[in-house]
């Protein structure tokens, strides 16, 4: 039974998924010891001596304010409440113990690593085992078992892996001899000299059958892993190593570089896992490729979930994303090119990408397939497995903002434009569909300063002036408007929007004595095309292309899937967006 001052009471404390549940089968299936799944008991009354840490519908502020009044009025103070709390959990422990016929009590209670001081001083004469383990396995467990994709779900886990590992290394250096301290690694590597050991120090004999857990009853309770214990009978070695791999997707790594970061090196190396080892282990298998890319927003968020300064996230970025692609292959690889009037002004010649990689044709070939069949989201994703693959590729990044675009989501399609334009400085044609994209977002500075810089870069470009000139238009400079839109005229007379737009401006500045001829042509047009313009470009501009010797054939389009562009519209009240 347990003694008044914690004697037979043994502690299980873990970080959550640090292998706490195989370790409870085993010691459970030893003759004199009974468990319960996660007893959990000690936390609330002990809980109840802390300023912060818990809130109560009852006002916890008040309830600390109230205890410690009614602490201050007892013989003995706050230590007669840690009495009358012993005296609660021995009494509840040995009302366990009294059906099951054994004498030793196990609480396996993970997150009393968030008590231990206190547990420590309430049951002295206890025994604490400390089980630890790899943070970065620890990691990918949570990520696997509890996240499973829903990433808003990380919240409910960061003192789990943030706080522990610090807590566990406290608890390790104050317990001093009565701290036993058990590694993973080394249980699953070999449990019989590990449960040996354990078993010497609990003053308990040694049993060999305590290693086939699975033939034993597990605890009763709701709480635990019901799911990878399930799988085997006795400890395995194979999860020690796994989670190299399964944080190898970008996301994923993400999360262990910065976990590692926010790790105080001094205290993982007292712990047995040095960091630099931790690092090379995680870096040995190189980014998944096929991985989903990192949204825009996420190193910002790991930042601030792991408290990191701008400087270190900038450094461990270098790590997520995959390795940069051969510039000597051989194979032919797709390219993205930009549609753009046959008058144009050259614009400065962009330097090479050089050919893609055969996995990121592979994507950018499936992207395709599912764009054709209608699947934006389908091809969303799959361009954004090309990028991980081919995170320099300025065309991968235009077709991604395309798809983007198209449904709806404007705010990524900016972020894809402004990291291709990054890629690619001196190209025109990014400028004006990053332009586009602000006009349509109604940020008028951002949409001016793009398309002042496609100007720059290539003077009188037609889409480049055809937006400013409808930014004028927008904002009623009819004047300015009309000078712009007989630019685009001038480079493409048949262009029936521009004319209408034209027209428009003429007629809102009262110009339309002065200028009858865009009307009369515009007449003339349409009797002569009812359809709209034959010759007029698609509005889809972006294609995707794969390298066939000499000649490049289009094996599929990021924009409109009909071929008919249909009658002319009326005049549009904001810019024309290149991407519709």
């Amino acid at each position: 039974m347990i003694g008044p001052q914690g004697e037979n009471l043994i502690f299980i404390i873990s970080q959550p998924r640090a292998g706490s549940t195989l370790l409870q089968r085993i010691l459970a299936g030893h003759p004199s010891i009974f468990a319960t799944a996660e007893p959990w008991i000690m936390l609330h009354p002990l809980y109840a001596l802390r300023d912060r840490g818990h809130t109560a519908e009852y006002n916890e502020e008040w309830a600390r304010a109230a205890l410690k009044d009614f602490c201050g009025s007892l013989e003995g103070g706050e230590q007669a409440y840690v009495d009358a709390v012993r005296g609660m959990g021995v009494s509840l422990y040995n009302n366990a113990l009294r059906s099951s016929g054994r004498s030793c009590f196990l609480d396996k209670t993970p997150r009393y690593y968030l008590i231990c001081p206190e547990l420590r001083r309430t049951f002295p004469k206890a025994r604490f085992i400390l089980l630890l383990r790899n943070p970065l396995a620890v990691l990918s467990s949570v990520l696997s078992s509890w996240i499973k994709e829903d990433w808003e779900r990380l919240d409910l886990y960061r003192s789990d892996l943030v706080e522990a590992p610090r807590l566990l290394d406290a608890a390790v250096q104050e317990f001093g001899g009565q701290a036993i301290v058990v590694r993973y690694e080394d249980l699953v590597e070999t449990p019989e000299v590990i449960v040996r050991e354990l078993c010497a120090r609990l003053e308990l004999p040694f049993e060999p059958r305590m290693i086939e857990y699975g033939n034993t009853p597990k605890p009763k309770g709701r709480m635990g892993d019901d799911v990878g214990i399930q799988r085997f009978t006795r400890p395995v070695p194979e999860s020690r190593t796994k989670w190299v791999k399964e944080l190898a997707s970008p996301r994923r790594r993400l999360l262990a570089e910065s976990y590692v970061a926010a790790l105080d090196e001094a205290f993982l190396a007292r712990l047995g896992y040095p960091k630099q080892q931790l690092l090379a282990a995680l870096r040995s298998v190189p980014v998944d490729a096929q991985g989903v890319s990192i949204p825009e927003e996420w190193p910002n968020h790991a930042a601030t979930y792991f408290d990191l300064p701008a400087r270190t996230m900038a450094g461990l970025l270098q790590h997520v994303r995959p390795a940069a692609p051969d510039a000597t292959a051989s194979t032919p690889q797709p390219f993205a090119c930009v549609q753009t009037s046959a008058s144009a002004p050259a614009a400065p010649a962009a330097p090479a990408d050089g050919p893609l990689r055969p996995a990121a044709l592979q994507c950018v070939e499936e992207a395709d397939r599912l764009f054709s069949a209608g699947n934006l989201a389908g091809a969303r994703e799959w361009l954004e497995r090309a990028i991980d693959l081919e995170s320099g590729r300025s065309e991968l990044f235009i077709a991604l903002a395309n798809v983007q675009s198209q449904t709806a989501d404007l705010t990524g399609a900016r972020a894809s434009l402004a990291r291709a334009a990054e890629l690619r400085p001196i190209d025109p044609v990014i400028q004006v569909l990053l332009g586009s994209v602000c006009a349509r977002l109604g940020e008028s500075t951002e949409f001016e300063t793009a398309v002042a810089r496609a100007l720059e870069l290539a003077p009188g470009h037609p889409e480049a002036v055809r937006l400013l000139a409808g930014l004028n238009l927008q904002q009623g400079r009819y004047p300015d408007a009309a000078r712009l839109f007989r630019l685009v005229l001038h480079q493409a007379p048949g262009d029936l929007d521009a004319r209408l737009s034209l027209g428009k401006c003429l007629f809102e500045s009262g110009e339309r004595q002065d200028e009858p001829g865009p009307f009369d042509k515009l007449r003339a047009r349409r009797r002569l095309e009812p359809h709209g313009p034959s010759g007029q470009p698609a509005r889809g501009l972006l294609r995707i292309h794969r390298g066939q010797s000499a000649s490049r054939q289009p094996i599929g389009q990021f924009g409109p899937r009909s071929p008919d562009p249909g009658p002319p519209a009326a005049p549009e009240d904001h810019p024309r967006d290149p991407f519709l």
